[in-house]
This record gives structure tokens, sequence and C-alpha cells, in this order.
């Protein structure tokens, strides 16, 4: 258990397994330590009342330390730390006891964190709102099992890391209810995943909104399984990273975002080896740019590397990819892109579909894509992209599985507009490729290789425009729509 500040307790409860009951317990401009329960497993109360206004700094207002076992049931508590000066609201250290505080429960004016959880397997649930001004609202640490539940609401404005969650295991669950969860944390991360093997953190019922200066949004890292769930959560990140998430699973409910914004840093997205749960963003409608804006980026607007079922809608990546790395690319038929910069990134990706984005000026790849297993690009205006030879709007080497252009413009390239190379050896000959190009795509400079041939078996001319009527009409050139399937597959 870590060492807590000693000091002057208004009301201690140590020890023993009978039932300790009080009707009430108000405490009025406490010295120290307002409540300290310390092993004492069965304790009951009416309403909590704790008034920081004469607190030492750092001292915590109610601390539940060493149970073995047992209930602990506390009425609508209200805990006001009174601003500069106050320590954390509510500390709870190496308890396997089951506690529950009530409905209306609430904390206000902290400085340093509001619910603090450390160690300990027994189920948690606080039934009640937490506003911060400064420091942290929640922190939650190093546990081992049971479940701790957070169903009020979360207002979060210190500049401190938000919400913290690290380093727990052996099952351990942690969900965030409440439907609003503001955060503004300023050069600090918002959310703050680390750590969590074996561990669950869920946030549902919608109204997740982080907001950032130079402090990432939503952090996801070293294990564990997390999920965002409902309507109208986002993160807007002025300078830094939005969402990045990294050897760590998306659950199956996925992470589900109205919006998510980023600028001025050098990845706006990131996500790394997240199992199959995937990322939506909604925005809203059919409206452009109500999923955020991704803009000022230096390598990657956004990036996705061994992650499934990707969807991003109503998005704008304007100027998402201003560092030209490498300069001169090279080796795209032999799959040596996997270092190139783009606005989007897509890597060993399965299912992945772009709808109603507005993806314009980038310094190397539009959409560069390795190993992508399903891949549909809809009702997009991609122009501009690339600078330079083997600068592309749609750089894939390998786009297998069932793809789809529809609706789309891609127009002024650095090179080809379309330039996708597939490899036939045998890992790569399932799931069977075919790329569907349906009426209202304009695709002009069209480079297609490594057997790509049209249904009717015709090799389809390797640079090519492909210009589609308004209605599934036969032009001159082409039919509509075009399905591309490989010559040469066993």
């Amino acid at each position: 258990m870590r060492r807590l500040p000693a000091g002057v307790v208004s009301l201690l409860i140590s020890g023993g397994s009978g039932t300790t009951t009080f009707a009430a317990i108000d405490i009025n401009g406490r010295r120290d330590i307002g409540i300290s329960i310390e092993s004492a497993t069965n304790v009951t109360t009416g309403t909590v009342d704790i008034d920081n206004s004469n607190s030492v700094s750092g001292i915590v207002a109610f601390l539940i330390s060493g149970q073995t076992g047992g209930s602990l049931n506390f009425g609508t508590t209200t805990i006001n730390n009174n601003g500069a000066g106050s320590g954390i609201a509510v500390a709870i250290e190496s308890s396997n006891a089951t506690i529950t505080f009530a409905s209306g429960s609430n904390i206000t004016g902290t400085t340093t964190t509001g619910f603090n959880v450390n160690q300990g397997s027994g189920s948690i649930t606080y039934n009640g709102a937490i506003t911060n001004t400064a420091g942290s609202a929640v922190s939650v640490t190093s546990r081992t099992g049971g479940t701790v539940a957070f169903t009020g609401n979360i207002n979060s404005s210190g500049g401190g890391t938000g919400i913290t969650v690290g380093s727990n295991s052996g099952g351990a669950i942690v969900n965030f209810s409440g439907s609003t969860k503001s955060i503004s944390s300023g050069s600090s991360t918002g959310v703050n995943l680390t750590s969590n093997t074996g561990a669950t953190i869920n946030f549902t019922n919608g109204g997740l909104a982080i907001t950032t200066t130079s402090g990432t949004g939503f952090s996801a890292t070293g294990g564990g399984t997390v999920t965002v769930q409902g309507t109208g959560n986002s993160i807007n990140s002025s300078s830094a990273t939005a969402l990045n998430v990294n050897a760590t699973t998306i659950g199956g409910s996925g992470l589900t975002f109205q919006s998510i914004s980023s600028s001025g840093t050098s990845k706006g997205i990131s996500l790394n080896t997240t199992g199959s749960g995937g990322l939506t963003v909604t925005g809203t409608s059919t409206t452009d740019g109500t999923g955020g804006t991704i803009q000022n980026i230096t390598t990657r607007g956004a990036e996705f590397i061994s992650a499934q079922n990707i969807t991003l809608k109503n998005m704008n990546f304007t100027n998402a990819c201003t560092a030209d790395f490498p300069a001169a690319p090279t080796g795209h038929s032999l799959g040596n892109n996997t270092a190139d910069n783009a606005a989007i990134h897509l890597q060993d990706a399965t299912t992945v579909v772009l709808d109603n984005l507005n993806i314009t000026t980038s310094a190397e790849q539009g959409i560069n894509g390795h190993n992508v297993n399903g891949f549909t690009l809809s009702n997009s205006v991609l122009s501009g992209l690339g600078g330079g030879p083997d600068e592309d709007g749609l750089h894939f080497y390998n786009m297998v599985g069932t793809c789809a252009i529809t609706n789309t413009s891609i127009t002024s390239s650095g090179d080809d507009n379309v330039n996708i190379q597939n490899n036939t050896t045998p890992s790569l000959r399932r799931p069977r490729p075919a790329l569907l190009i349906s009426p209202g795509a304009v695709l002009t400079q069209v480079f297609w290789e490594a057997g790509f041939c049209s249904a009717s078996g015709a090799r389809a001319t390797r640079r090519s425009t492909f210009r589609a009527p308004p209605s599934t009409t036969t032009s001159a050139a082409v039919s509509w729509p075009i399905v591309l399937i490989p010559l040469l597959w066993m």
C-alpha cells in the first residue's frame, strides 16, 4: 500500500468485522483527514458531508484502506475540497471490500485527484459526479480484479490528465457510464490508459468530449481492452495526436466518435496492433467535415497498422502530410511502401471504409496501402496528393478482398491518381481480390499491374482514363461498373 500523508483524523474507524452504522456524517472545516476507514470490513452510513475549507495541503478527505473483504455502503456523499491546497477527495487503497457510494454523490474543488483507487480487487461503485478545475478527476491503478464503476458525470477542466487507468490486470474492469465525460487537459493527456494487460476499460453512454492543446487526446497503450461507445464522443487536439491506440485491443463494441480533429503534430490518429475491434468516426449525416479535420500533419494524418474494421465518414484531411519521406519512393512493386508518409496510411489492415472524405494536399501519398483486405472509398474528393514520381492519390501494394471505388474524384496527383500493384505469391492468393469501380467515379491516370484485368478477360490499359458516366450505360471505352480481378490466379 502506498504511504499517504499522516494527519489528524476527524473520524477514524479501525479494524473489526462487526457492523458499524452512522445515520449521517457531517465534517465541516476539517484540519486533515476527514474520514479514515482502516481495515474495518462492514460500515454503513447515511449521508456523508465533508467540507475541506481548513484542510492542510495534500491530505485526503476520505480514506478507505486495507479491507480483506466485507461491504462498505455510504449514503449520498458530498465532498468539497475548496480549491487550492487541497488533496485527494476519495482515496481507496488496497481494499478488497465491496464499496458503494449512493446516487447523487458529488466531489468538487479538487486540485490533485478527485477519486483515486490503487490496488485491491473489491468492486467499487461511485454513483455521483466529479468536478475538478485543477489536477485530475479519476485515477485507477494496479488493480488485480473486480469492477470499478463511475456512473455519474465527470467534468475535468484543470489542465491535468483527466482520467488515468494504469497497470491493472487479472480481469479488472473499469467503467465510465455517465452521460457527460468532459475533459479539457491542456498540455496533458486527456485520457491515459497504460499497461492494462488483462483488464478492460469501457466508456459507455456517449458524451466523452476531450479537448487538448499539446497533450494527446485519448491514449491507450501497452495492453488491455478498451471500448468507447454511444453518441456524441469527440476529440479535439489543437497541436497533438488526437487518438493513439498501440498494442491494446479494441473490444467488440469498438471505438465510436462523432468527430476527431488534430493539427500541428506528426500523426493525427494512430492505431497499431488493435485486434478485431474497430474505429468508427460517424460525423453527422452526410455533412462535410462533421467527422473532424486532420490538418497540418507532418508524417501521417491517420495511420492504421494491423488494425481491423476502420470506418471514417465526413472527415477532412487537409495538408495532412507535409513531409516527403522518402523523397523519392522506390520499390513499390516489391512492397517497399511501408515507410511512406501519407494523409492516410493503411498497413495489414482489414475492412476499411472511407466515406465522404475530402483529402487535399499531401507532400507524398494520398492514401497509402500495404496488404489491405477489403477497401471501400465512396463519395469522396482527393486532389493535389503527391509532388513527384511514384507519389499517388491511391498508392497500394496488395489490395485484396472485395474492394470498391464509388462516386469519387481523384485528380491532380503527383504521379498516378490510382496506382495498385498486387503480388500473386501463394500467401496472398486468398481472399480473391476484386475491385469494383462504380458509376460516378472520376479516375484519371490509373495504373494497374501484376495481372489485373477487366471482368471480360481483356487486360486493362496500364495507364488509362476512366471517367464514369452518370448511369450504368455503356460508354465507348468501357462498361460500368468495372470489376478488376487478377489474371494470374491459382
